[in-house]
């Protein structure tokens, strides 16, 4: 079953006051119809290919319908029509190739309705209540919508030609074949009649009905000579038409000229149609032509400048539109939006618009509907950034509808109209969006410059602030929607963020907004990271999130940050201002039963409580309420949607109250749930990637489908350590008994020296990948990461935490290689070697142009500080001063060599392709080349273990799938396979050896013993061998060249025991099949032989030449049967020895059929190019209606439980005795053999391939580490992540409580204080993997600062000491004091030398515990002016009154000029003026809010400061 996975949305503006949803944004979106209230598209899945998917606007799911094309490989559903509520479209299947199919929107009515081989079928037309296409066969064909009605409505004498055109007015359908005859049929009757006889040498072009008549367009010569004929609807039939014909207009080019003709669009009653000339000695032309059927009426009605030499400078993007004629015109005329009435008068300029599809797609992006046309259209000034325009027909209501990119134009196309919405598909580089124009809530985040902050975004607007120090950066949450927007809540994580206010609206109005103000208080010197996530009702952005980072100042803090009373928060609730009706919880996890209690409602007078209409009632219906508890009577399903909307009204005897509440849906697992397995399939034909040997010298290797594989004899015998399901291993390296594996996307640790291993998360930007992780450790813990982004990660711990180094960028690494934690090199883009020295932080050129031109790095390698060696596009180079300069090594041929590795400081190897490899004993100061000879030849990886060298090898070839591993005991000297996979095309397959298996392929038979970990050639003395039966472990019988060979000692040896000189060189042995007692026959389309002494003696006991035996089965010692190759059965009852037919075929049948299964004597199924059941012993058949194709086998386990295999690599399988079937497997791979044992399926076919279904328990592997802070504050929210594990699910718990499971990472919310566990495993449908927890520790925030100390003091006072009295046990503290001439801090204590001239000032104290939780402090100061101290700036100017609830007046007796400030305590300034002597001013503290503030008195030299308290 394939469930659809969620992607990121795309965020967008809106440009006018319309609002539209993004429904969707996928890797690729080609194809959209809607029909009602579903809408259909044709959807691209990194894993599924293109397939179909619905969208229903009720519910707001979107469902993926069918894989029709199995696998990665894609259907790529196009051409939909909508007939009979339904949507009809054209698919890619691998039975059929291009057939029809429709859906009515749910999985079970996505059905084929056509499917011929090689059909092709196009022109979907829908006429009198049927739909009708044409097909490649030279067949139309007419359906009512079912399989059954589905007909050939008319078969072309293909010896003629195909159906050219089919067209159709009201009453008719008109086709043509071989452009001669065209037909007119209205759906019970047809007619034929002559097209126009013309013996010139021109051909039929095409055909238009126009209102009266009938027009055809006839050309040669690339459109160098043109005719025009028309003839009139009522002379058809008379017998007379081919006479009947007028030729109404001839357009011939010039000998030297040429001349095209095109857009050809009907517009009420009249053909428009475009004719381009270019005539030598002659300006080249543009030309708009009408033709009414007339001679008269075909003509020219306009000419414009053709600059031919200019891309697309042609008028094109012809259309109708309220009887016009629409159109883009040329280049010449700046490609505007003209318009003609059919008269040159009325052949206007419309608008200045440029409609533009997007790049490379040539379909017109214009849709009519109710009265209005939309378009994808561009300004002349911005001509290539297209945005959604739409128009009623008037210049003045032509106007841009959306602009929904702001970054450059969107180019909607695919647009679709039904119940008023309109349905479009704008695209990117990598992806592309289905739209609607529904009214919807739209949230959009704008920072504090007014710059949009995109979902998934990175923000840093903290910038230069102190340890200690608090910045704030406001971020503005706006609703661009026509719908209200809801909040459901907004968490802030990262322990050095917070927000100010406590609490968040529940509801924006469309156009309204809110702030949020984010604060950045650090308290040590490390880059700090933060994500703000808030959910809300946007039903394209449900969850929107932004990365916040900042980096401290390294300078002292200036001011520390004073936290409010209320503190800060890390969480805020969603408050519904006005009313007082509370609800307890307002979310549910999904799948919960009805009458799951949500939550419990409180108001502030004892009240009953009802479900009440109104704003917000629209899901009423999914709830209840039973006294004051809210209850579930809906299973609810997140997938399907995710936010409900209740209104409750509170009831009592004084008041009453109403409040719409919004329940939020939990998207979880549903935990671990034992079952029976799910059917895995898992190839055998996997290629090495790289070979290593760990502190215990055992072997290991990687491979091409995520496997880690372990030998602990010396590559004799392997196991699968770790199966990473798909994801491509690239490499393998052991620092002590810690190893790490690292392939696309994904890095594997073991600490157990390779016996288990285990995935580790990686904080990746992005979740698009497309190359392996450059990966590179220094030893067990310390190590280094590059992504394809440009991004450098280090850890110091082993993987369980890692540091962002390098930001994404344009660099895109390839490989790292560290010679120290500084100093490292880098290979990125194309070759290009970069440097650093601070630990990947940054990165700088190495200048390589010294080496010569074009010199890409394929691979580098350092030994020690000083010696490092390159491989580079065409040379090798080593370096002995740590990569400072290179030298070239001559000795060393480049060819196919592509990697290094050294064992040592000594011993290293070049290697590569073409089985070269050059070695070195003396760490680099000579090399010798080493030919291993072993096939296949490209080398992937080498090791040395117990003294013994060993290599791994793939195919050059990558279809190929050839593998080996070979040793050398002797220094390299010679080789020898340890084992060896052929590749190439494989035949038949037995596997009913225990533990391993037989395939025969085009290189010979090869055996297994470990279920295709391994393989080993047999029977190397026999060629051509086309069949085998193992008896047992040692017996066998081969079929080679027609002759039957017997081994005894399981393959090794063979003997003749049937040539086809004993019995006939034209009856040669076939297939070999057995009874249930080893029976044996040898089956050939001509003969059948049979051996009841395991193979020693045969006998021909049938010959029926013409009879092709295609299968044999026996249900028993004594019962079989066998098929023809058309159908006919025939059955024994006497162990073979005597054949009858029960069923013989049609002799007109000409379906083959190639597999027949008996479930007892009387059931059976035979299959070909469809399958077919009997019931009573092969006597009758009936067809099973299911659309199969060139059935390779079949099995029934019992009655119901059934698999067929097709040729064309798809596995079905059905559970009701065949009345549906399952995709269950597709193997991208056509097939030529398949097994059923028990409940597996062994698959084989060309290009190597070997897969296995079982259902048996595969325990998933422990998760990773749990990557998140163990040390926290309690009331935080946190985040913790694990690597995903794609083919299983995750179960987290927590002791700490609640737990929000977002997919890919949780959050957990601590309220309180101590020490919890957070866990979590690994499920799949029948196993569970061991634990992985982390202890997290929780610490309540320090309790508010309370400093003691001397209050009131003196100003100029030294060694005034302030103390913290009630300091939590290893906090830190952070001091700041206003006015101090010097102050020492010592833990808890200050000493403070007061200056003087001042009269108040503020002691700041922040404290800090050890898990980084904090608490503010602060302790105000009054200071006397001591006598002999006060100066004249001091005495000569007071303040009055003071305190005050009015305005303050300042009075000056100074003959200065002074600089006047009111500040409050934290620095912030309120008020600034200018005072002259004897001046008084009123200093406007009224509108001051009550509090302590500052005045700040300088005259330019010297400053004091006096306090003022308003009340």
């Amino acid at each position: 079953m394939k469930l659809f996975h969620s992607y990121v949305l795309v965020f967008f503006l809106v440009y006018t006051t319309h609002a539209q949803q993004n429904i969707i944004t996928l890797p690729g979106i080609t194809a959209v119809k809607s029909i009602n209230d579903k809408v259909f598209f044709a959807g691209t899945h990194d894993l599924y290919g293109t397939e179909l998917y619905v969208r229903e606007e009720q519910s707001g799911g979107i469902k993926f319908l069918k894989d029709i094309n199995p696998g990665y490989a894609s259907s790529s559903p196009d051409q939909f029509i909508v007939f009979n509520d339904q949507v009809f479209f054209i698919a890619y299947s691998p039975d059929y190739g291009l057939s029809v199919w429709k859906s009515d929107g749910t999985s079970e009515g996505t059905q084929l309705v056509y499917g011929a081989n090689d059909s092709n079928p196009q022109n979907l037309m829908v006429f009198k209540n049927k739909l009708y296409f044409t097909t490649s066969l030279g067949s139309i064909i007419s359906t009512d919508g079912t399989l059954e009605g589905t007909n050939v409505y008319y078969q072309a004498d293909y010896s003629w030609g195909r159906i050219a055109t089919m067209v159709k007015d009201d009453q008719y359908i008109y086709f043509t074949e071989n452009g001669r005859t065209i037909y007119r049929d209205d759906g019970t009757a047809r007619i034929n009649f002559l097209g126009p006889l013309s013996w010139e040498d021109v051909y039929f072009k095409n055909i238009f009905i126009l209102e009266n008549s009938i027009i055809v367009i006839k050309s040669a010569t690339y459109d160098n000579v043109i005719r025009v004929y028309s003839i009139n609807k009522d002379a058809l039939g008379n017998g007379q038409e081919e006479e009947d014909w007028k030729l109404i207009k001839k357009l011939d080019a010039p000998i030297y000229g040429t001349q095209e003709i095109g857009n050809f669009t009907y517009v009420s009653g009249k053909l428009f149609f475009s004719f381009r000339t270019n005539y030598d000695n002659v300006s080249p032309t543009d030309e708009l032509w009408i033709c009414d059927g007339t001679e008269a009426g075909t003509k020219m009605l306009k000419s414009f400048e053709w600059l031919r030499y200019s891309y697309q400078s042609e008028m094109n993007m012809f259309f109708a539109f309220q009887g016009k004629l629409f159109f883009r015109s040329g280049e010449s005329v700046n490609r505007a939006l003209w318009t003609s009435n059919g008269t040159s008068e009325g052949t206007i300029k419309f608008h200045d618009v440029i409609i533009t599809p997007p790049y490379n797609d040539q379909r017109i992006p214009v849709l009519i509907s109710e009265n209005k046309m939309y378009f994808s259209g561009a300004g002349t000034d911005d001509r290539y950034n297209a945005e959604l325009w739409s128009s009623d027909g008037t210049t003045a209501n032509t106007n841009q509808f959306f602009d929904l990119e702001d970054d450059g134009g969107s180019f909607p196309h695919d647009f679709s109209f039904s119940n008023g919405v309109l349905y479009f598909i704008t695209s990117k580089q990598f992806s592309a969006t289905l739209w609607s124009t529904l009214p919807t809530a739209d949230i959009s985040l704008n920072n504090s410059w007014n710059s949009v902050i995109k979902s998934g975004s990175s923000l840093s607007p903290f910038y230069d602030v102190a340890i200690g120090e608090c910045n704030t950066s406001d971020i503005l949450i706006r609703n661009k929607g026509l719908e209200p927007l809801y909040l459901r809540n907004l968490i802030v994580t990262g322990k050095d963020f917070y927000i100010v206010q406590t609490s968040i609206p529940e509801r924006i109005e469309p156009g309204g907004s809110t702030t949020i103000q984010v604060v950045f208080n650090p308290v040590s010197a490390n880059t700090a990271r933060s994500t703000i996530t808030i959910f809300s009702s946007d039903l394209d952005e449900s969850k929107y999130v932004v990365n916040l980072s900042a980096t401290p100042s390294t300078r002292a803090a200036t001011e520390l940050c004073k936290f409010p009373t209320y503190g800060f928060t890390k969480r805020l609730e969603p408050v519904e201002i006005l009313s007082p009706i509370i609800l307890s919880n307002s979310t549910i996890t999904e799948e919960q039963p009805t009458g799951t209690v949500i939550g419990e409602f409180t108001f502030p007078i004892n009240s009953s409580f009802i479900l009440t209409a109104g704003e917000g009632d629209e899901d009423n219906q999914h709830f209840s309420i039973d006294g004051n508890q809210l209850k579930s009577k809906t299973i609810f399903n997140f997938s399907s949607k995710s936010l409900y909307s209740i209104r409750v009204k509170a009831i009592s005897q004084q008041s009453e109250s109403e409040r719409s509440i919004r329940i939020s849906i939990i998207n979880t697992s549903l935990g671990f749930i034992r079952g029976e397995c799910e059917p895995t399939f898992h190839g055998m034909n996997f290629t090495y990637t790289s070979l290593e040997v760990n502190s215990n010298g055992h072997l290991f290797a990687t491979t091409s489908d995520g496997r880690i594989l372990r030998s602990l004899d010396d590559g004799q015998n392997w196991e699968i350590a770790y199966m990473a399901n798909n994801f491509r291993l690239s490499g393998i390296s052991f620092k002590g008994n810690t190893g790490y594996a690292q392939g696309k996307n994904i890095l594997l640790k073991s600490d157990d020296a390779g016996a288990s291993w285990f995935r580790l998360y990686i904080p990746r930007s992005s979740n698009y990948y497309f190359r392996d992780l450059a990966v590179f450790f220094l030893n067990e813990t310390e190590g280094y990461i590059g992504t394809e982004e440009g991004e450098i990660f280090f850890t110091e711990d082993g993987g369980r935490t890692w540091e962002t180094r390098h930001e994404a960028s344009w660099n895109e690494f390839r490989s790292v290689f560290f010679l120290s934690k500084d100093k490292g090199y880098a290979t990125v883009g194309w070759g290009d070697l970069l440097q650093t020295a601070d630990g990947g932080r940054s990165w700088s050129s190495v200048d390589l142009s010294a080496l010569g031109w074009n010199t890409r790095v394929r691979d580098l390698w350092f030994t020690n500080d000083k010696d490092g060696f390159l491989i580079g596009e065409y040379k090798f180079y080593v370096t002995k001063d740590g990569g400072n300069t290179w030298i070239e090594v001559p000795a060393v041929s480049i060819g196919d060599l592509y990697k290094i590795k050294f064992l040592n400081e000594n011993l290293g190897f070049l290697y590569g392709g073409n089985s070269m490899i050059y070695k070195t004993s003396n760490g680099g100061n000579t090399w010798s080349q080493i030919f291993p000879g072993i096939l296949p030849s490209k080398i992937s990886g080498i090791a040395q273990s117990s003294g013994n060298l060993f290599i791994c090898t793939n195919s050059n070839y990558s279809n190929e799938n050839a593998r080996s591993l070979a040793v050398s005991t002797n220094e390299g000297t010679t080789w020898s396979n340890i084992n060896y996979f052929p590749g190439g095309n494989i035949y038949h397959v037995d596997f009913t050896l225990d533990n391993g298996g037989i395939i025969i392929g085009q290189e010979g038979v090869f055996k297994t013993e470990d279920n295709g970990l391994t393989w080993n050639q047999m029977v190397t003395d026999l060629s051509n061998i086309s069949a085998m039966n193992f008896i047992d472990e040692n017996t066998a019988l081969f079929v080679s060249n027609g002759n039957i060979y017997k081994s005894t000692d399981g393959g090794r040896t063979t003997r003749n025991v049937l040539t086809t000189e004993q019995v006939d060189q034209y009856l040669p042995a076939g297939n070999l099949y057995a009874t249930p007692d080893n029976i044996l026959f040898s089956v050939s389309w001509y003969a059948i032989y049979r051996s009841d002494d395991q193979g020693e003696t045969w006998e021909m006991i049938s010959l029926n030449p013409g009879y092709y035996t295609q299968g044999m089965q026996f249900v028993s010692s004594s019962i079989g049967y066998r098929i023809e190759l058309f159908g006919s059965v025939e059955k024994t009852t006497d162990s073979g020895k005597t054949w009858f037919e029960v069923y013989t075929r049609d002799p007109q049948a000409s379906n083959p059929f190639y597999a027949i299964f008996f479930i007892n004597e009387n059931l059976g199924y035979k299959g070909g190019n469809f399958l077919e059941r009997t019931t009573n012993g092969g006597i009758s058949w009936e067809k099973v209606d299911w659309p199969f194709y060139e059935i390779l086998a079949i099995h029934f386990q019992n009655e119901n439980h059934g698999y067929v295999v097709t040729r064309g690599g798809n596995v079905y399988e059905t559970n009701n005795a065949g009345e549906t079937w399952e995709t269950i497997f597709y193997a991208s791979n056509t097939l030529t053999d398949a097994q059923f044992i028990n409940h597996e399926i062994i698959l084989v076919g060309p290009n190597g391939f070997v897969a296995r279904m079982s259902t048996s328990s595969i325990t998933p592997s422990i998760p990773g580490y749990i990557s998140g802070p163990t040390l926290v504050c309690a009331g935080d929210a946190t985040e913790f992540y694990l690597a995903v594990n794609s083919n299983n699910g995750t179960e987290w718990s927590s002791t700490a409580g609640s737990i929000e499971d977002h997919n890919e990472y949780i959050v957990v919310n601590f309220p309180d204080p101590g020490v919890f566990t957070i866990t979590a495993k690994h499920f799949n449908s029948c196993s569970v993997s061991d634990i992985r927890s982390t202890t997290v520790m929780v610490s309540a925030a320090p309790n508010t600062p309370i400093i003691e100390g001397p209050n009131p003091s003196v100003s100029g006072e030294k060694n005034v000491v302030y103390t913290v009295t009630n300091k939590k046990e290893d906090s830190r503290f952070l001091w700041e004091v206003d006015g101090s001439s010097k102050t020492l801090p010592i833990d808890n204590k200050i000493t403070i030398d007061w200056a003087t001239q001042i009269e108040i000032s503020e002691i700041k104290v922040l404290e800090i515990d050890t898990y980084g939780c904090r608490a503010y402090g602060n302790f105000i100061v009054e200071l006397g002016i001591p006598l002999g101290v006060e100066s004249k700036l001091w005495n000569h100017v007071s303040l009055y009154p003071n305190p005050t609830e009015t305005d303050t007046k300042i009075v000056s007796e100074n003959g200065e000029l002074l600089f006047i400030r009111i500040l409050d305590t934290l620095g912030k300034e309120y008020f600034r003026t200018t005072l002259y002597e004897g001046e008084e001013q009123p200093l406007l503290t009224r509108q001051l809010p009550s509090g302590f503030y500052l005045v700040e008195i300088s005259d330019g030299i010297h400053t004091i400061t006096k306090k003022l308290i308003k009340n």
